[in-house]
């Protein structure tokens, strides 16, 4: 549910079910329960996209937002401190590393 927040935090971004299912590497049933969830206690809500069939934006609540800047954003800031902590060679190194992984795992589950 963590992901979802940090995702939907985002105001700018339209966030679907579909874009956590392939940022994630969640199942859909996974994420919708997920959802689902957060709407069951007010914070997110779903909204119809304009000219799609039945696509729904996540929007973060007031209450949703409020527990986002309490726990996302926190994590948010500890994980800006600690790339920061990495010098450009090891940055970089780990960057190319997690763009391997992360289209090995694409691919693994695309094949799912």
């Amino acid at each position: 549910m963590r992901s979802i927040l940090y995702f939907a935090s985002d105001e700018e971004t339209v966030l679907t079910q579909q874009e956590i299912c392939n940022a994630c590497f969640l199942p859909k049933q996974t994420v919708n329960m997920a959802i689902a969830g957060l709407a069951q206690k007010g914070l997110v809500e779903l909204e119809l996209i304009p000219g799609t069939r039945n696509k729904k934006r996540i929007l973060l609540t007031d209450a949703g937002r409020e527990l986002e800047k309490n726990t996302t954003d926190r994590l948010r800031g500890a994980e800006i401190r600690a790339y920061g902590k990495l010098s450009a060679e090891e940055l970089n190194s780990y960057l190319e590393m997690t763009r391997k992984l992360t289209a090995a795992l694409r691919e693994e589950t695309e094949k799912l």
